[in-house]
């Protein structure tokens, strides 16, 4: 049996709608989010290519959170006795920007540009609690927080004082203008520049996710709501080339979003979900929890967490087989090793099987799988509705696997989600309600893909 790898087979010509092409390289979505290319001191270029030498070509910024270097309002450091009197030891003005922190974009994304890295900006996280950072309230010149748009206007009207309703109503306005600054100054930067995306919020759980929606979600979603309408239209240069901006620069829109046309150029071509899926623990069509509208037009990317490396590197696959492409914070140091392969195994093979489709789960092919199987996450399901069919497998099959599919014929491959390598191949299956693939032996953790063998073989250039 000849040796194969996803690193063996030879890039496909054709674009596929998960995957972005940016100077000659097809770019998967799956990537890292870190803010140490932000730090200072950082070497960004060296950073970029060893993230890019692992296969791995998207990365994703976080701004404005707990670490200066990532925040893009202007700063000041109080005495160290400050501390004594109750005070922080960093102030944010959100009314200027820090010019270095801009400098240090500049030269960021003309990296990214160089190198072929797709560049993702994650502006604000919309977290109601938090004790650092600029939008804490006692850190920031202006006194405000989130917290001032969650809050229930009603709850105020009972209170007595009617002094407590106006600095409420002046603090908000005073976040909101910070809020449009920071999306103005940002805009003005990305404006023009291909692969690069932008989103509003970050950690602002799914409104999609709850039926009806939390009443403590809903401001935060009408000023994402708000946020969005004025990226996208700042994004927009009088007199552009329509054609041009289909690769940049990009606003991504958390799933569900419908106030904003699709068709503008500006409109990111995936949308962005934090949380992991839901799983698959049927495979009865109610069950079948994803975004309709993705599966039809965009792909889907997923901010992920995990501790264990095993935890880290089945969460991957099974939020992969769940509809949507992962997103990992890590760093380049020697603990979060395991993480970049495991990352760079995903990457490689969204570049290599996602196929002409977008992936979408596809639990109903396991409806020989025990139940109990399928909710634990011992084998997931998923397709890119073009006639290639993935499952991912934790448990060891002995006496094969028994599928439904379409009728047709099919071949298989099976890789080692670790390494990469390939255990097994072969044609000659028959799809239909009992499709029957075997299992290599002492298989634990592994990835099944079962294509139609009316597609392109792509062995067949070896």
């Amino acid at each position: 049996m000849k040796k194969f790898s996803f690193h063996s087979i030879a890039n496909q010509l054709a674009l596929r709608p998960s995957l972005i092409e940016l100077r000659a390289h097809r770019i998967a979505l799956p990537g890292i989010a870190s803010q140490e290319p932000l730090q200072r001191g950082c070497n960004q270029r060296d950073w970029l290519e060893r993230m890019a030498a692992l296969g791995i070509r998207h990365l994703v910024v976080p701004l404005n959170g707990t670490d200066e270097d990532s925040c893009l309002y202007a700063r000041r450091h109080p005495s160290s006795t400050s501390a004594e009197v109750g005070m922080t030891p960093t102030v944010y003005d959100l009314a200027h920007r820090d010019e270095g922190f801009f400098a240090r974009l500049q030269f960021l994304m003309q990296a990214a540009d160089q190198i072929g890295i797709l560049l993702g900006l994650s502006l604000f996280h919309a977290a109601s609690t938090r004790n650092a950072g600029p939008f804490y309230r006692k850190a920031n010149e202006q006194g405000v927080s989130f917290d001032d748009v969650s809050m229930p206007p009603l709850a105020i009207d009972e209170k007595k004082s009617g002094g407590k309703r106006r600095r409420h109503v002046s603090s908000l306005q005073k976040l909101e203008a910070s809020l449009h600054s920071a999306v103005d100054w940002l805009a003005a930067e990305l404006r023009g520049r291909q692969g690069v995306w932008v989103e509003v919020f970050r950690g602002q759980p799914d409104v999609l996710n709850y039926q009806p929606p939390p009443t403590s979600i809903e401001p935060l979603a009408q000023l994402e709501q708000s946020l969005c309408k004025r990226m996208a239209a700042a994004l927009i240069r009088p007199g552009e080339d329509e054609e041009k901006t289909r690769l940049g620069p990009w606003l991504a829109t958390p799933p569900g979003t419908h106030w904003i046309d699709l068709n503008q150029p500006h409109v990111a071509p995936f949308t962005v979900q934090h949380g992991l899926p839901f799983a698959q623990k049927s495979f009865s069509p109610a069950s079948l929890t994803f975004n309709a509208e993705n599966a039809g037009r965009r792909a889907n990317v997923c901010w992920i967490a995990g501790e264990s490396r095993t935890a880290n590197r089945a969460t991957l696959w099974r939020t992969l087989m769940r509809g949507s492409w992962p997103i990992v914070g890590v760093d380049h140091s020697e603990s979060n090793g395991h993480i970049w392969k495991d990352m760079a195994q995903v990457a490689t093979f969204g570049r290599q099987w996602a196929g002409s489709g977008y992936i979408r789960p596809c639990p109903e092919m396991l409806i020989h799988i025990s139940d109990q199987d399928i909710a634990s996450g011992k084998v997931s399901a998923s397709t890119d509705g073009k006639g290639r069919y993935f499952v991912y497998l934790t448990a060891n099959m002995k006496t094969g696997l028994d599928l439904e599919t379409l009728p047709g014929a099919y071949r298989y491959f099976w890789f080692d989600t670790v390494s990469g390598r390939g255990l097994d191949f072969g044609d000659g299956i028959c799809g239909g309600t009992h499709c029957s693939v075997p299992v290599p032996a002492s298989v634990r953790q592994a990835l099944l893909i079962l294509e139609q063998e009316e597609l392109p073989d792509p062995f067949s250039i070896w």
